[in-house]
């Protein structure tokens, strides 16, 4: 019969070491499985302001940016940049804090008074992104905790966002605000760009259409690529960019399995001739992938 001094008792810090090299296996493992599904992203750095035509490291030129919300082209706007400076100057770079602690500014308010009129609605209340906003709006609507009985479901489009489905309200930081008052008060002046971004919008999904490729309907500035596939996704991503094109493959977990796509994003600020490259650039890589 074994006796018991001959077993050492396990150290806590062993419980944890072998605790962390299986983790550390499961890992490798599974990060192994997506670079041999030719679904790895290799995280693309931008060295310049966001603009519709970028620069990249690890190119030599620049490219032509498809893959940004930047719809009306703010991005880099010289008076949307003076009044965010003017704003750090007067409102400094923060509450350092949540609203219902520690207040909030008179920029803030102003803001939310634009975006009502702008909309035409009664009140705004600003959050620090779209995914905090819609989870701030569904707690709201949906408490768990609640001792009242409620019987009430939620119906969610399959391709809805993901700030729909998850995500801790922030503050908006003044420099943003100053900046938003500003993009707010230029196209509530002028139609100009909505307008640019409708044409180039048009354009772009009847080339492509014509062209051959499947796209799923619509009027609005995103623009799914279907490729289906999660590795042609991304190889026909990299081949965009050596032809002087940003756009990204999206393949599962971003969405569904068997829905992977190019997702081009347009912008006001493209011209004619930038679209027309990248369109040529889809007919030569899709061609030459045979998807169309």
């Amino acid at each position: 019969m074994l006796q018991a001094k001959f077993f050492k008792p396990i150290k806590k810090n062993q419980i944890k070491l072998f605790a962390s090299l299986k983790a550390r296996r499961l890992i490798e493992k599974q990060l192994s499985d997506i670079k041999r599904a030719g679904l790895w992203k290799n995280e693309r750095v931008l060295i310049s302001q966001q603009s519709s035509a970028i620069s990249v490291e690890g190119t030599q030129n620049e490219v032509l940016n498809f893959c940004a919300n930047n719809y009306l082209g703010l991005s880099n706007d010289y008076s949307l940049m003076q009044a965010a400076k003017r704003t750090i100057d007067s409102h400094g770079l923060g509450l350092v804090g949540g609203r219902p602690v520690c207040g909030t500014q008179d920029i803030h308010k102003e803001l939310e008074e634009k975006i009502s009129k702008f909309h035409r609605k009664e009140d705004t209340l600003l959050y620090g992104s779209c995914f905090d906003a819609n989870t701030g709006l569904f707690e709201g609507l949906i408490d768990p905790k609640t001792d009242e009985k409620v019987d009430l479901g939620i119906i969610s489009d399959a391709l809805n966002h993901a700030s729909i489905i998850d995500g801790v309200r922030l503050a908006i930081t003044p420099v943003i605000v100053g900046a938003a008052i500003k993009a707010f008060d230029t196209i509530s002046e002028s139609t100009e760009l909505r307008d640019k971004l409708e044409e180039n919008t048009l354009y772009f999904r009847k080339k492509m259409t014509d062209a051959g490729f499947k796209i799923m309907p619509g009027v609005h500035p995103i623009i799914p690529i279907m490729l289906y596939e999660g590795r042609l996704a991304n190889e026909f991503a990299d081949e965009m960019l050596k032809r002087g094109i940003y756009v990204i493959g999206f393949s599962y977990p971003v969405v569904p399995k068997g829905q992977a796509r190019i997702r081009v994003q347009i912008s006001a600020k493209h011209t004619k001739e930038q679209l027309n490259k990248a369109i040529n650039a889809f007919i030569e890589v899709g061609k030459s992938k045979k998807v169309i």
